[in-house]
């Protein structure tokens, strides 16, 4: 039987099915570090873009 990983990364939620214990972990590592570069991308380089304008 897989189990349901579910994520909730804001406004939005996530869910993911898993085979291995570990899935969870590294599910949520990797939704962690592509919230983080989208927020990265979003806060400061459209604030950069902003400021030449």
């Amino acid at each position: 039987m897989l189990e349901i990983a579910r994520f909730n990364g804001g406004s939005r939620e996530q869910f993911y099915e898993m085979s291995r214990p570990e899935a969870a972990e590294m599910i949520g590592l990797a939704d962690d570090c592509i919230r983080r570069n989208i927020e990265s991308v979003l806060g400061c380089e459209i604030v950069a873009a902003a400021e030449t304008e």
